[in-house]
């Protein structure tokens, strides 16, 4: 319930998009020499109209953006921004390359102005196999439907391995439904342009058995994608450089191993839950780009077979690490992270018996809670000389449990915490110390605490 709480008070107290700066011109260009600007690339599918998701600085929120000097594509709805997130709607023609410049303003207070590589793909057939008639895969019937989500663009052609075909328009298009005349393993092939996929616990989830091309199809959402997935293996392929969710994509499909080496990950927001309990995958992320990225709650928890790079990755925009690498054995190079726009980091390394994570480095000046965050993760010996505990919660269970269970806490770091909260932490809260102990000015800080209604359990 605590930690149920925590997570409520942040959603209500974090907001959205960056926060505006002073007076300021990001580019200080008012020509339309493009060859001035700087780049952003982009894709999208030939022959389709789709909308791109326009990238600028995070130190300011977009309220308006213009669209400019188009080459090779045309627009088809004009730009605009909501909550921070501009974009505008193009209509390209064939396979090859096209350009143009868009403009992102705050009301005029903040500028900035870019200029946009668009890479126009041809389409990759989507490409997955299922069995049908066998009452160990799903319901045994002898129907497939396909998860399509709501709120999405869908227009394509599928080819359901048995000889028929039908074209799909929308998410409740009659026809995605398909029964076949006998039993047996079927390949469904999907052409054309699929925004979104998500099984969701529900329906056929559990006949399909292997992915083996996601396929350039213009995807831009994977909210529970293949989320109970429990006879899925193979998967492989897939073009997501306009996704911006992979929240549960795996969750709870345990015997699935994804290829995501050469995934671009450059717009995805939302990691939360994409691992959680996908106790086979292991994952290549050594080179994904996690600059747009906001959510890493409970991505690896229960993911007992990875062993993520996340040594390069991009936290510059993380609000969550709830749970990131909890009840794993993942022992995380976070120590280049970038933590400074943090809210929550309770359960980070919950039970993770192996992390030994360097966060001497961290930013938590923004942190509302710690709560339970080293809870069962006997090898963690955290320096928190440098943390900031200004931001913590007005309730008991802010930092409640922290390293309960701990055996590792060293004397010098649990010094360390407990002078830290006592210089720049409020009064009337609980902590668990794990088995440290203090001495000297850490035991100082600690009477100080308790002098400060607070309820401190440790080694002593």
């Amino acid at each position: 319930m605590a930690r149920f709480l925590l997570m409520l008070c942040v959603l209500l107290i974090a907001g959205c998009g960056g926060s505006a700066g002073g007076k300021l011109n990001l580019n200080g260009n008012s020509s339309n020499d493009s060859q001035s600007l700087p780049s952003n690339n982009f894709s999208i599918i030939e022959n389709y109209n789709q909308e791109l998701i326009l990238k600028y600085p995070n130190s300011f929120t977009g309220t308006t953006c213009e669209v400019t000097d188009e080459v090779g594509v045309t627009i088809a709805n004009a730009c605009t921004c909501s909550v921070g997130t501009c974009q505008v709607e193009f209509n390209p023609a064939t396979a090859g390359s096209a350009s143009f410049n868009y403009t992102i303003s705050d009301n005029g207070a903040n500028n900035y102005e870019a200029k946009g590589n668009l890479t126009v793909k041809p389409v990759v057939p989507f490409q997955s196999v299922w069995r049908v008639g066998n009452v160990s895969y799903g319901d045994g019937d002898l129907t497939v439907t396909l998860p399509l989500l709501s709120g999405r663009e869908y227009d394509f052609t599928v080819d359901w391995g048995d000889g028929n075909t039908d074209t799909i328009t929308a998410h409740d298009d009659v026809d995605k439904n398909h029964t076949y005349a006998s039993a047996g393993d079927y390949t469904i092939s999907i052409s054309g342009l699929v925004e979104a996929w998500s099984s969701g616990f529900s329906g056929d989830y559990d006949k399909i058995i292997a992915v083996t091309e996601l396929g350039t199809v213009g995807w831009r959402e994977f909210w529970g994608a293949f989320l109970g997935c429990t006879n899925l293996t193979t998967f492989e392929g897939g073009d997501l450089s306009n996704v911006t969710t992979i929240s549960a994509m795996f969750k709870g499909s345990p015997n699935v191993t994804p290829n995501t080496s050469g995934w671009n990950t450059q717009n995805i927001k939302n990691m939360g839950e994409a691992f959680q309990n996908a106790t086979s995958a292991n994952p290549d992320t050594s080179n994904w780009d996690t600059s747009s990225l906001t959510n890493l709650q409970n991505t690896f928890d229960g993911a007992t077979s990875a062993n993520p790079d996340v040594s390069n990755w991009d936290t510059s925009r993380v609000k969550t690490i709830y749970s990131t690498f909890a009840n794993s054995t993942i022992n995380p190079d976070v120590s280049n992270w970038d933590t400074s726009n943090v809210t929550v980091m309770s359960t980070a390394f919950y039970q993770n018996t192996a992390a030994n994570p360097d966060v001497s480095n961290w930013d938590t000046s923004k942190t509302l809670g710690f709560d339970a965050m080293f809870e069962g993760a006997t090898s963690a010996n955290p320096d928190m000389s440098g943390w900031d505990f200004s931001s913590i919660l007005t309730f008991t269970q802010s930092v409640n449990n922290m390293f309960f269970g701990n055996t590792s806490l060293s004397t010098e770091n649990y010094n360390n915490l407990l002078i830290g909260l006592d210089a720049t932490g409020i009064s009337n809260l609980n902590l668990h110390g794990g088995s440290a102990t203090c001495s000297g000015a850490g035991c100082t800080a600690k009477a100080n605490l308790q002098a400060r209604s607070w309820t401190i359990t440790d080694g002593v």
